[in-house]
């Protein structure tokens, strides 16, 4: 059993070591900007990686195989190019107005790139000799690589709500929060530090100001979408910050936040499946495979045991080549060496192995 454990802890830590997030934000500090950086901190996982502001090649850098890069800047020109630093770059390598890669960048493989900026999936000139900026950093990387991007006008949202005061009251702080956007220009809440001002400060000292003692407090980030309608007027010089109106910089409805169903991910309905099937299977074999004694002319029925640590860390030994064998597969076909699915994997293969020494258990006592 110690040799069982010893192995999960060490595939545990080795997850750590592939496939994380690299999140590059402009630190321009627009609305936009740090709605996003709000949501993608708000998604990180142990090993992800993020760079606010700074030099853009430096936050490349730290790129390697099969991981997932996050770009996070203001695009400009429906496509044309996006602003870094204050300053409009068309794309990437050492060309004019090209923002620098660093070193064996085009040697990365497997890189799934999301570029987040208005127009960033968008071809400027319909198929002439122009290309998107997704597809751009796409081919500066190497093979195996893709991107996703935004068509359109991309919108960050982040929700709130409002206590205190009466109702009318609550929707004059909700008023003042749409009139006085400048609130979204400070960084989000989630930013360690925390920074002396964020969002949240930001919009307190709004809504303060106002009758009735009134509390705002963010209560999440959303993950940025297209826009196919442009945003209404003075929402900034390129759209993108879009912090005016319901739904689009103030999340729902009154800004007020209203949680998603949640869902099972593919290894979630994986698990549970196995977990609903060895249940089943146990509770019917128990029932079938009973052996039946006599003691002192009494007969009893004596039932499979439902674990034997002798008996499973047997198993669980022998399955070690094929769990290793299907991260191996799983990852040939993903494209890189991905955490969720060394655990998946690893978690599967224990229930299996559970299930097959409790049926060797059951076939032995029937002898």
């Amino acid at each position: 059993m110690k040799k069982i454990l010893i192995l999960i802890f060490a595939l545990f830590l080795s997850a750590g070591l592939y496939a994380k997030k690299v999140i590059c934000v402009d630190g321009c500090n627009s609305g936009f900007v740090n709605n996003h950086e709000g949501y993608e901190r708000s998604q990180m996982a142990v090993g992800d990686v993020i760079q606010v502001g700074g030099n853009l090649t430096t936050c490349l850098n730290m790129l390697m195989n099969g991981d997932e890069l996050i770009i996070i800047a203001h695009g400009t020109g429906t496509g044309t190019g996006f602003i870094w630093g204050g300053i409009t770059y068309t794309g990437f390598g050492g060309g004019a107005g090209q923002y620098p890669v660093p070193a064996g960048f085009g040697t990365l493989m497997n890189i799934t790139v999301k570029f987040c900026s208005c127009w960033s999936a968008r071809d400027p000139d319909g198929g002439g000799a122009d290309s998107s900026l997704v597809d751009k950093i796409v081919a500066a990387l190497g093979a195996g690589s893709a991107g996703s991007g935004f068509n359109d006008l991309a919108t960050s949202r982040v929700c709130y709500t409002i206590t205190g005061g009466t109702a009318v009251q609550r929707q004059a702080g909700i008023a003042a929060l749409k009139a006085n956007t400048a609130w979204m220009n400070n960084p989000p809440t989630n930013r360690p530090g925390p920074p002396a001002v964020t969002q949240q400060t930001a919009a307190q000292a709004i809504v303060g100001a106002l009758p009735g003692g009134l509390t705002v407090m963010v209560t999440a980030y959303k993950e940025p979408v297209n826009m196919v309608a442009p945003p209404p007027a003075g929402n900034g010089a390129n759209g993108c910050d879009c912090t005016g109106g319901e739904g689009c910089g103030l999340g729902t409805q009154d800004g007020i936040e209203t949680e998603a169903i949640p869902t099972l991910s593919q290894w979630g309905l994986i698990i549970l499946f196995l977990l609903l099937l060895t249940i089943g299977s146990v509770s019917i074999i128990r029932q079938k495979r009973a052996a039946l004694i006599t003691i002192n002319g009494a007969n009893l029925s004596l039932k499979t045991p439902l674990f034997n640590a002798e008996q499973f860390e047997k198993i669980a030994l022998k399955s070690i080549p094929f769990i290793i064998g299907a991260i191996v597969i799983i990852s040939i076909i993903e494209g890189g060496l991905f955490a969720k699915n060394i655990i998946g994997t690893i978690f599967s293969g224990l229930v299996i192995s559970y299930l097959i020494h409790f049926v060797l258990m059951s076939e032995k006592l029937e002898e």
